[in-house]
């Protein structure tokens, strides 16, 4: 009840209405379903959460590639790990029956993270200062994820 209580606020502050209803379920299968239904919809969440890593891992890679990081581009990958990292969240909110994907999609965004940790050990960046400030907001990032309890 407390998590729908706080789903609520959210919806509220964020402008939405909400109805709490307790119900009930004819038998166990009924039961059975509902909760059914609930974990295939936050699969599908984490999976399309999965490929959204999959596809920022190529990008990095095609980066690798090309030999050329400017801040910008830096700034770009930690600005999209963020999105990465509060998009989880929000599929973890509405995880009440603990999805199957959801450990998967947790060890997909750590690797992401260390992988942009190691490009920036790898790659030679000018300013040095940018290194720093980069390297700075993806610790930023980690501290964020490891106060976070994966599921």
């Amino acid at each position: 009840m407390r998590q729908l209580k706080m789903l609520e606020n959210d919806a509220i502050e964020m402008g939405g209405e909400t109805v709490l209803l307790v119900t009930t379920s004819l038998d166990k299968a009924q039961e059975g379903k509902v909760i059914a239904r609930f974990k295939a919809d936050r699969d599908e969440q984490y999976r399309e959460f999965i490929g959204k890593c999959d596809a920022f891992e190529a990008e990095i890679a095609r980066e690798i590639a090309k030999e050329k990081f400017t801040y910008a581009e830096l700034e770009e990958e930690d600005n999209d790990l963020k999105k990465l990292q509060s998009w989880i969240e929000k599929i973890r909110s509405l995880d009440f029956y603990k999805a199957i994907l959801a450990a998967s999609a947790w060890r997909t965004l750590d690797a992401l993270r260390s992988r942009v940790g190691r490009l920036l050990s790898d790659v030679s960046v000018h300013p040095a200062s940018t290194i720093r400030a980069t390297q700075t907001a993806i610790a930023k990032i980690a501290v964020v994820s490891t106060t976070i309890p994966i599921i």
